[in-house]
């Protein structure tokens, strides 16, 4: 474990919790209409006439709303990205000393999900702002809160990517250096102090 562990592991969970909130709740795409407010998500839209009175219906992903299936499988993706990446964190948390190589790939899969989270809105956003003109009365939509959250979550892991990229520069850097031993040194003193070290 370094330092850098836990708070890696904080901004994490937080991505987590930020994309799963954003994965559930409706309002990605907020359409206003004259009589009522629809909140468009993944998985199903929200009718609103006011505050109390709203319905849910669930869409089928096919025929025209097929497309639906390619940002649906790059969020829950993401999401499953972040289970992998915490179990990994807490590997770190708990083993004295994690390799280099594992907390590259730790690093690797972070920037992924953000960028992979990314993808998913953007597709969904060309869709629902009526480019494919595939629903024309979403067209005059703009992005809601839970769509905000998502991004939010994305940028937190990519930073939180940066930062692990960080860390390995920092703790590792030393090791990495070769030792130089003047010619002149006597090696036999150097080597008791390596083994003098090891037995401690």
């Amino acid at each position: 474990m370094n330092n850098y562990d836990p708070v890696s592991l904080f901004l994490l969970l937080s991505a987590t919790v930020l994309h799963l909130i954003g994965l559930i709740m409706p309002g990605w795409w907020v359409v206003q209409q004259t009589d009522s407010v629809s909140y468009f998500n993944i998985w199903f839209v929200m009718y609103c006439t006011d505050e109390r009175n709203c319905s849910e219906t669930t869409f089928m992903m096919s025929g025209d709303r097929a497309w639906l299936i390619g940002p649906a499988i790059l969020e829950v993706l993401a999401l499953a990205t972040f289970a992998a990446c915490t179990l990994l964190n807490i590997y770190f948390l708990l083993k004295t000393k994690a390799g280099k190589a594992i907390r590259k790939l730790y690093s690797i899969l972070l920037a992924s999900a953000g960028f992979v989270i990314i993808f998913g809105l953007l597709i969904f956003v060309k869709k629902k702002a009526g480019l494919a003109r595939i629903e024309t009365e979403t067209s005059e939509g703009e992005p809601g809160w839970t769509m905000m959250i998502s991004i939010v979550a994305a940028i937190i892991a990519v930073l939180d990517s940066i930062l692990t990229c960080i860390g390995i520069s920092r703790n590792f850097k030393k090791e990495d250096e070769p030792i130089i031993i003047p010619e002149n040194m006597d090696t036999s003193l150097i080597l008791s102090v390596i083994g003098d070290n090891k037995k401690l």
